[in-house]
């Protein structure tokens, strides 16, 4: 054999070697690495278990208190559920959350009430209306009674078209009467 092909035998030879020797301590590192992993997860197992388990602890407690007062004689806010099972969605509002977190634990959760305005109108509100109504839009409500069409109306105040169309439906609404007023053919 030739010094070269003696040579390129040897390196092979050492390359063989060295994987043979190399392959256990890569599988030794990917093992470690792999219960690495593990211990991580289990560790954030037994931490979401404990926060699981802490929260059913804070539900069977509200659950008690809310049952104590419905006993005590005070009502149950309308959206407390009398069996309530870990993961159910709860109704939420803004009020309520400044509420459960000044102490730090859950506080009881009391509806929240808004003022409702009366929307029954007084005799005199309509003519006010209507004065106001007329004041806002006696141009384009003259333009309409000149004969205009909703387009030059449109194109006089610099108000889209159906704009004026709205506003044209309300005078007939308003007048109670159902005169036509000149409308050019739509598009």
């Amino acid at each position: 054999m030739t010094p070269e092909s003696w040579f390129v035998v040897t390196v092979a030879a050492a390359f063989l070697l060295l994987g043979i020797a190399c392959s256990p301590l890569a599988w030794v590192a990917l093992h470690h690495r792999r219960l690495r992993s593990e211990q991580r997860m289990e560790g954030r197992w037994l931490e979401l278990s404990g926060q699981v388990r802490s929260l059913e602890t804070r539900l069977a407690q509200s659950d008690a208190f809310r049952e104590a007062q419905t006993a005590d004689g005070e009502p149950a806010p309308s959206h407390a559920s009398p069996a309530r099972r870990p993961g159910a969605s709860r109704p939420w509002n803004g009020a309520q959350r400044e509420h459960t977190h000044v102490t730090g634990a859950e506080a009881p959760l009391e509806p929240a009430m808004i003022a409702v305005p009366n929307l029954a109108a007084a005799p005199n509100d309509r003519e006010a209306s209507v004065s106001g109504l007329t004041q806002r839009y006696a141009a384009i409500w003259t333009l309409a009674d000149n004969g205009g069409s909703p387009e030059v109306i449109a194109r006089a105040t610099g108000q889209p078209r159906g704009q004026i169309d709205l506003i044209l439906g309300l005078r007939r609404q308003v007048d109670g009467t159902r005169t036509t007023i000149p409308h050019a053919p739509h598009d």
